[in-house]
């Protein structure tokens, strides 16, 4: 009977895990070959995303590699990730091309980059980090100031431009968005859609 109890509560916890964890990244992919040193991520970031990424990475340790953005975001903590280990590399340059976006998560992509190129209508988004299941207001904050510290050293007046946005304060549903016109920063804000 204690087994059975035992059994029980493993399937019934275990369930209760898989319906509050996050559904499977959905579509990611980066382009070329794993060779190649110019190539193109788009999607969700997300797990898939930094292991096609990371992988890549490995594969050319030594070289200067170019990685363009086109992505509406994702999970912080994989964007998070990713930062760390294009900046561990050392020689990513981060582009985000004419006409395409890197919005949310993907911003942290971008800013890991040795160096860093916004094209002419090409859009960098920035918002408050949330949770999707339940979380504390800790790793929410966390996220927040992490992407304000590296604005902070990368971007230093676009890190002043966001903070004056209100974007990045916890719970706050703003969204900022950054281009660059004629070399200098321009922004706007709206709120969302719930």
């Amino acid at each position: 009977m204690k087994s059975l109890v035992l059994v029980l509560f493993l399937l019934l916890s275990t369930l209760a895990h898989a319906a509050q964890a996050p559904s499977p990244d959905p579509d990611a992919s980066l382009s070329g070959d794993i060779k190649d040193s110019d190539r193109t991520f788009s999607g969700y970031v997300g797990q898939k995303s930094h292991d096609l990424i990371v992988k890549w990475l490995r594969a050319n340790p030594h070289r200067d590699l170019t990685l363009h953005l086109d992505s509406g975001g994702g999970r912080v903590l994989s964007g998070i990730k990713l930062y760390d280990a294009i900046e561990a590399h050392g020689h990513v340059s981060t582009e985000i091309d004419p006409g395409k976006a890197c919005l949310s998560a993907c911003t942290y992509v971008w800013l890991s980059g040795r160096t860093r190129s916004l094209a002419d209508r090409a859009v960098f988004g920035f918002h408050s980090s949330f949770c999707t299941v339940a979380c504390d207001i800790h790793t929410v904050g966390t996220g927040n100031q992490s992407i304000l510290d590296i604005l902070a050293r990368t971007e230093p007046d676009l890190a002043v431009l966001i903070s004056r946005t209100g974007a990045m304060i916890s719970g706050n549903r703003l969204m900022a968005l950054a281009s660059r016109e004629n070399g200098h920063w321009a922004m706007r804000t709206f709120q969302p859609p719930p």
